[in-house]
């Protein structure tokens, strides 16, 4: 008994997410990737996947946008971070509503800009593309 209860609480709140997503999905975010990322070369962009398993079922879906930046002399992942966090406020980017995470990569660093809300990242990364390919 208690399994068909627990199995209807999950059906209930997915299907309240998918409701809360889609009512979201409409409305634009601005990222402000282009004022954050206006002091560092931008190698390449590529989506941020995330895999999130339900039972034995494991889906994958967007989750953001990843820029592998450029190495710098000098410049470090704690310092990248730094730079990046003042760089948002300077530029008025409210910083609740995208997660910045800076990881060392092989030939320089890889940030990735998680949005709050999972129907904001296809906005997120198609602002961060453009950033990096208008320069």
């Amino acid at each position: 008994m208690k399994s068909k209860r627990v199995i209807g609480l999950v059906g209930t709140f997915a299907f309240a997410g998918a409701v809360s997503t889609a009512a979201f999905a409409g409305e634009r975010t601005e990222t402000n990737a282009s004022c954050v990322l206006r002091n560092h070369h931008v190698n390449a962009v590529q989506p941020y996947k995330v895999q999130q398993r339900v039972g034995r079922v494991e889906y994958s879906h967007l989750g953001g946008a990843t820029a592998h930046v450029a190495a710098e002399p000098g410049l470090t992942a704690q310092w990248l971070r730094v730079d990046l966090g003042r760089e948002a406020r300077a530029c008025g980017q409210d910083t609740k509503d995208v997660r910045l995470l800076v990881e060392p990569a092989s030939t320089g660093f890889n940030v990735r800009f998680i949005p709050r809300s999972p129907g904001d990242a296809k906005d997120v990364l198609r602002d961060v593309r453009e950033t990096a390919y208008e320069r």
